[in-house]
């Protein structure tokens, strides 16, 4: 290293200092003013030098890291604004693929995230149906196409709620053994067809939402009973 005398500086400290900085931008220079071809020899050195020493190189970058928090501050977050969307379809994929490997874990972190913030959900989605009606009648009627029978029990369950009627879950198995009890007929008039979910005591006069108190019913047997009680025309072997 050229040593530079400077009578004004006493410390010996304070000089080696001065002296290591200018010898960088020194080396700076000899490096700009290199070909590019021994630029290039020098890169692949690094990065083979790299490859064999991964140990060596995480504790170099980690002491930089201590002695440049600020600077390693300010760069993280100027590359994160540079590359953005990168980033965003990067974690995109890669949290479809975790998702997809773990799936349990998935849906276990998403239930206990959307109990935790479930009001800020819900005031969220109300927010972006008032503001996107078209998008959310959309999005219904492909919910509704892809899981018909869930959308309807869904709404079912709703309106039960809203009139403080007790409800349980309604599982699909557990309409499915309704369904073979009753020989896929409706209960009312016997007859085969599209079949709906109705409950023998109405939600009105306090029937339950649950699976003891649901029979299928045909549309024009469920429209006609209304709330009123009407005796089942096939015999419940139910337990």
């Amino acid at each position: 290293m050229i040593e530079i005398p400077d009578a004004s500086i006493e410390s010996k400290r304070q000089r080696r200092i001065i002296n290591r900085g200018r010898q960088r931008q020194y080396d700076k220079r000899r490096k700009a003013d290199k070909p590019e071809h021994v630029r290039a020899l020098h890169r692949e050195s690094n990065r083979r030098w790299r490859l064999k020493n991964p140990e060596k190189v995480k504790e170099i970058y980690r002491r930089w890291c201590e002695k440049n928090t600020e600077k390693r501050r300010k760069y993280n977050h100027e590359w994160r604004r540079r590359n953005r969307e990168s980033r965003n379809a990067y974690g995109r994929e890669y949290g479809r693929i975790w998702r997809k490997q773990n799936a349990a874990k998935a849906r276990e972190y998403a239930r206990r995230w959307y109990r935790k913030n479930k009001e800020h959900v819900l005031a969220y989605n109300r927010r972006w149906q008032a503001e996107n009606p078209e998008k959310a009648r959309a999005q219904r009627q492909r919910r509704y196409l892809k899981n018909p029978a869930k959308v309807y029990e869904r709404v079912l369950y709703r309106r039960a709620v809203k009139r403080g009627a007790q409800t349980e879950p309604i599982t699909a198995s557990g309409w499915q053994s309704i369904l073979t009890t009753y020989g896929h007929r409706c209960a009312y008039c016997g007859k085969e067809g599209p079949l709906t979910r109705d409950h023998v005591i109405p939600l009105s006069r306090g029937g339950p939402h649950s699976l003891a108190n649901l029979v299928p019913a045909c549309r024009s047997c469920n429209a006609k009973k209304g709330v009123k009680l009407v005796a089942l025309a096939q015999q419940d072997s139910r337990p």
